[in-house]
């Protein structure tokens, strides 16, 4: 069996050319993306022991396999966009080359594979997820693997009527099913596309004895692959427990109709052109893109249906159980979200290859036409559906890039190196780049914490700094706070030794965020000066002159104990201690 075969052709030849285009196309569009959001999660994560993200959950989702590439990510260097642009594409080219592999097994030497594999490589649906790093590192390997389960399949079928088939094939899609798991609960449904598979190939009967016929005769597949599910069903369960998030008190039919009609209908044909975006990426298309997107998609279904006989209805069978069984695991996971959950791309771009394999089925089903006619009408055909794609991704383009995020990291990166001996105060992070849902996890150090600058955050420092929404390093002045009562020496202050010193504050104080606790001494001494607030002791080495240091702090506490540990009989004088909660100066 030659992989060569199917690139061969015409019909090849113009296959290849498409998926060199995707990739010239969509590459173009990666390369000028950059890191946002979960990704900064994931990537710290990353560059932790791998051990320990093999099992790690991750609101509710298990995916070894996305952690395997983002612990490699983080350790060559965390956020080298080129390289991850680089693995996004590897994923997107062996996925399109499966696509043309298994529609050319659907239906041998037919142009209409052509513009269904154009609806595959071009659709709008996907857009959002290749560029958008974690979920691309999820939705395209589990794209990969359901066509490879496809293909090995389609090769078994088709072999085995022969006289027999490899005996490779059935392991070969159990592999490729556990390996589409590790990276996307998605991958469940793999079984479900093959089982619609095996029936579009069935010879035509009842439908209910095609599927009591396909069931039995590849019962032990059939087997394997359940224990399967519920052996990760199982796991899952266990490692990262699937939440309803409050699905109980949410009706599902908006949901499932904007899934459906509003963002499934118009992506499938290119669209929807021109809409509305809304907070991040809820997409809301103009009503006559929906009406338009529906009769086409009904006139479509009606017309191949009819001219495809058994393999098309099939295929249509197939796609709408896909998309009921989609819409339930969306349900499922995101239902506390409401209405925008079914408006949201990445939550459909998984369809896109099951699409493409309809229009595969349908194509098997056509009835042989004029050659020459019919060529030109797929070429017709594909040509439309690109321009009508690209009217869609350029007017997706301006929400694609995460310029904010890169231009977040690069002025983070360009103040450090001005300021190298600059502690950042790990303070959130804007929502531009870590939206605040991510809570203690959303802060700066998830986001800079693997720099090549190796930036510090939260030890005591004698050039504290604030990174402002735009990356700025700011100095910081204390808001809200209090201060010690006046010292018992007016030329000293408090006289610090090796003996503790309680330093009585104004008025208690309590921090529920990280606060800032000032300290102004001198000393002529060298050491260590140890300074505890609440439950907190931190330790910062002296200078030999006039200085400012602060400690990070937070918790209730109405005075500070310091102490120094002197190399001889020297003594340091505090004079001066503020506390508050810190906010970046205008000027700083």
């Amino acid at each position: 069996m030659s992989l060569l075969g199917p690139w061969r052709t015409r019909a090849g030849a113009v296959a290849a050319l498409l998926i060199g285009l995707q990739t010239l196309w969509r590459g173009v569009i990666v390369w000028r993306g950059y890191f946002t959001q979960d990704d900064f999660l994931m990537l710290d994560l990353g560059g932790g022991r791998l051990g320990g993200l093999i099992f790690y959950d991750y609101s509710g989702h298990w995916f070894p396999g996305g952690f395997v590439i983002a612990w490699l990510q983080a350790h060559q260097g965390a956020l080298n966009w080129p390289v991850a642009a680089a693995v996004i594409l590897g994923w997107q080219l062996v996925a399109s080359v499966m696509m043309w592999l298994v529609l050319d097994r659907l239906a041998p030497r037919s142009w209409w594979c052509i513009p269904a594999l154009a609806v595959m490589l071009f659709t709008p649906m996907s857009l959002w997820s290749t560029q958008w790093w974690a979920v691309a590192i999820q939705f395209l390997p589990v794209t990969f693997f359901l066509l490879v389960a496809v293909w090995a399949f389609l090769v078994y079928l088709q072999q085995r009527d022969q006289g027999g088939a490899p005996g490779w094939t059935q392991p070969l899609i159990v592999v490729a099913a556990s390996l589409g798991l590790g990276f996307q609960e998605r991958a469940l449904l793999i079984p479900v596309v093959l089982v619609f598979v095996a029936l579009a190939l069935s010879p035509p009967t009842s439908p209910g004895l095609a599927i009591r016929s396909v069931l039995l005769r590849h019962r032990w597949l059939w087997l394997a692959l359940t224990v399967l599910n519920l052996a990760y069903l199982a796991i899952h369960r266990v490692i990262a427990p699937i939440s309803t998030t409050g699905s109980g008190s949410v009706d599902p039919a908006p949901v499932i109709g904007n899934y459906l009609m509003r963002l499934f209908l118009p992506m499938a044909w290119g669209g929807p052109w021109q809409a509305r975006v809304v907070g991040d990426s809820s997409v809301i298309p103009a009503t006559w893109a929906v009406v338009l997107s529906a009769s086409v998609t009904l006139a479509l279904v009606v017309v191949t249906s009819r001219r495809g006989g058994w393999s098309a209805r099939w295929g249509w069978a197939l796609l709408a159980a896909y998309l009921l069984l989609d819409v339930a695991l969306l349900f499922a996971g995101r239902a506390g979200l409401g209405e925008i959950a079914g408006l949201v791309p990445r939550y459909v771009a998984d369809v896109a290859p099951v699409l493409g394999l309809t229009l595969g089925l349908v194509a098997r089903g056509l009835p042989a036409s004029s050659r020459r006619r019919t060529k030109l009408t797929a070429i017709v055909v594909t040509a439309l559906y690109a321009a009508s794609a690209a009217i869609t991704t350029s007017w997706m383009d301006d929400y694609l890039h995460n310029e904010a995020d890169r231009a977040y990291v690069a002025t983070l990166r360009a103040q450090l190196r001005a300021n190298p001996q600059a502690v950042l105060l790990d303070t959130f992070a804007p929502d531009s780049v870590m939206i605040g849902w991510f809570g203690e996890q959303g802060r700066v150090s998830t986001i800079a914490g693997r720099l090549p600058e190796s930036p510090l955050f939260d030890v005591p420092s004698y050039d504290l700094r604030f990174a402002d929404a735009h990356g700025v390093l700011r100095e910081i002045d204390l808001l809200g706070g209090t201060s010690m009562k006046p010292a018992p020496d007016p030329n000293c202050g408090y006289s610090i030794s090796s003996v503790p010193v309680r330093i009585p504050l104004q008025r208690p104080i309590e921090l529920s965020q990280r606060g800032v606790l000032r300290i102004g001494y001198f000393t002529q001494g060298h050491g260590t000066l140890e300074v505890t607030a609440g439950d907190q002791t931190q330790q910062v080495d002296l200078r030999q002159e006039l200085s400012l240091v602060d400690f990070v702090v937070t918790g209730e506490f109405d005075e500070v104990t310091v102490k120094a540990d002197l190399d001889d009989d020297s003594v340091v004088c505090l004079t001066d201690l503020d506390v508050g909660s810190p906010w970046p100066r205008a000027d700083g």
